[in-house]
């Protein structure tokens, strides 16, 4: 009887099934973009040797600074390393198969770069997490599967390009000012201005492979025959030309007149766009000029302030965006509540050696901190007494009370 139903619903079923829905197709599938030919607006840019810079600046910052897991006090508020944690093992160690510097260098890279950057998450029976192994942009689609949710298909090239799919649980998912719940490329959100770079530089690239521009021009009163033209240019480049003519007095005979071409006004023009478009690229990053490589119009002491506005308003921002999504999903609600990750950024924004002596004297004197704490900021080792807080005998309290004593 069920085997005579199932015959009869597939036999009507065609005819009152519903209409299959449809879905337009997600540009961000690599196997699509590839098939039909699709480019993001900012993958252009992405080749130029600013864009490079900038990503290689604020993926090595990261990468190298210290990101650390920490546990506030219940108490007073104060940070403390969650040495126990599992996320604090893998930025301080790593995984089984990439150091702690390649998986921060391949997160970062990717949200620098397209906006976005995935991993795939492990967990045990109990919910913690063992591994996080970053996957790269181009291997991954995300699809909406509604109400908010999606789905991510993962392309493997080492196994024939084998696709898999895995639900939002499973993947780790970053997003640079995120919109539709997608990431979205500094590049590509300034891809007027990025455009206009690129394109130029295209330009420039076409005209640089087909354009000719000689250095000096070798002129004779009378006509000459090849030979003899052969055998001046020879002469004069062997002897006049590159670093050992350099200083040489150049003796011209016949009647020969050397005239060295200069660059024209449309060349120092071509010259500045070009150096406009390398500012534009590195502000959309957020890095200073200085940083990436344009000092046309600093100073030292500009370039050392440089350093620190590249901490504030490239690297700090971005490391926070990867270190505050990462923390959401890994962690528990409850873990969220006490535990937080960062990255330390003293290599780069500390001063001179003079100027940091002056300042670790200035606390340790204070008694704000303690010799040894001034003593690892400089890789020193520790003082058997040094943990003790030196106060000044000089100073009392505000409210009254013996001096170096403190109420």
């Amino acid at each position: 009887m069920a085997k005579s139903q199932n015959s009869l619903r597939g036999l009507f079923g065609g005819l009152f099934r519903k209409t299959p829905e449809t879905r337009a197709t997600d540009v961000s599938d690599p196997l699509v973009a590839s098939i039909l030919g699709y480019a993001p607006t900012a993958s252009a840019a992405l080749n130029m040797s600013t864009a490079s810079r900038c990503i290689s600046l604020i993926t090595g910052a990261f990468a190298s600074a210290d990101v650390t897991l920490y546990r506030q006090d219940r108490n007073d508020g104060s940070p403390e390393p969650a040495v126990g944690h599992a996320l604090y093992d893998l930025m301080l160690n790593g995984t089984a198969d990439m150091s702690a510097y390649e998986l921060k260098s391949a997160l970062m890279e990717s949200l620098v770069s397209y906006g976005e950057s995935f991993a795939k998450v492990s967990f045990d029976n109990q919910g913690r997490l063992t591994n996080l192994a970053p996957i790269e942009w181009h291997n991954v689609s995300v699809e909406l599967i509604g109400n908010g949710r999606m789905q991510y298909r993962v392309v493997d090239p080492l196994r024939n390009n084998a696709v898999t799919v895995h639900s939002s649980n499973d993947i780790f998912h970053a997003k640079w000012r995120p919109k539709n719940l997608r990431g979205r490329s500094p590049l590509a959100l300034a891809a007027l201005s990025m455009g206009i770079a690129s394109d130029f530089e295209s330009a420039i690239a076409t005209d640089a492979r087909s354009g000719f521009k000689a250095g000096g021009i070798l002129t004779a009163p009378n006509a000459i025959g090849d030979d003899t033209a052969k055998r001046l240019k020879a002469t004069f480049e062997s002897s006049y030309m590159g670093a050992a003519g350099t200083g040489k007095v150049a003796v011209l005979g016949d009647g020969l007149k050397f005239d060295r071409m200069a660059l024209s006004n449309s060349d120092n023009e071509v010259l500045e766009n070009r150096r406009l478009n390398a500012y534009l690229v590195a502000q959309a990053f957020g890095v200073p000029p200085d940083v990436a490589g344009l000092p046309f119009h600093s100073t030292w002491s500009s370039a050392s302030e440089a350093n620190r506005q590249f901490v504030n308003l490239a690297a700090e921002v971005w490391s926070q965006c990867l270190c505050h999504q990462l923390c959401a999903f890994v962690l528990g609600s409850r873990e969220r509540k006490t535990l937080y990750l960062a990255a330390k950024w003293d290599s780069l924004i500390s001063g001179s050696l003079q100027e940091r002596s002056a300042a670790y004297n200035s606390l340790t004197s204070a008694g704000i901190m303690t010799l040894n704490e001034a003593r690892q900021t400089m890789d020193l080792k520790p003082l058997e007494n040094g943990n003790q807080l030196r106060v000044p005998l000089n100073t009392a309290p505000a409210a009254g009370g013996k001096p170096g004593v403190v109420a």
